[in-house]
């Protein structure tokens, strides 16, 4: 799962120190302050002026390891906006967390658009073979009219080159 945190969502470091032999070891070492990223690993610089840093904590709502993807970015005032994005695959690399967040955002546009204009939640049956129809309906139609329409604004610009080439 990959998902997007509040600033001031409740996460703590794990403990990296040495082991207690005597009595129960300790599991965290402190909350994660999200606008304080000096215990975060500086990743790279993903544009200029946002740096990306990441580290595997302790969800306490999710109650498990999470790899947390901290994207710093200078905003034209002067102060820092950080943005926290997690995954629960802890192997999973922060630039990876970035693309699949994006790419997510992406299918959200095609359902958002199939359900405005194509009529995706407007169907009424309850058998799985006719819903999985109109679910396929509705997705073709919004498929065709996106390609019409990039295909009327392609000619669109192209007409637009050749008349402007022919003024010069």
């Amino acid at each position: 799962m990959i998902s997007k945190l509040r600033s001031d969502a409740n996460l703590n470091y794990l403990y990296t120190g040495e082991k207690n032999k005597i009595r129960a070891s300790r599991k965290y070492d402190g909350k994660v302050d999200g606008n304080n990223l000096k215990n975060l690993t500086f990743i790279k610089e993903v544009k200029p002026g946002i740096k990306l840093y990441s580290l595997v904590v302790w969800s306490v709502c999710l109650k498990c390891k999470i790899r947390l993807a901290c994207f710093s970015e200078v905003q034209p005032n002067g102060k820092i906006k950080n943005i926290l994005l997690f995954s629960t695959d802890i192997d999973l690399a922060g630039e990876k967390i970035l693309e699949y967040d994006q790419a997510r955002f992406q299918i959200e546009f095609i359902f958002r658009d199939a359900k405005q204009f194509t009529g995706l939640s407007d169907c009424q049956s309850r058998s799985g073979q006719r819903l999985d129809f109109h679910f396929n309906a509705s997705l073709i139609a919004l498929n065709l009219a996106k390609y019409e329409a990039y295909n009327r604004h392609s000619s669109f610009i192209s007409r637009s080159i050749r008349v402007f080439n022919g003024l010069l």
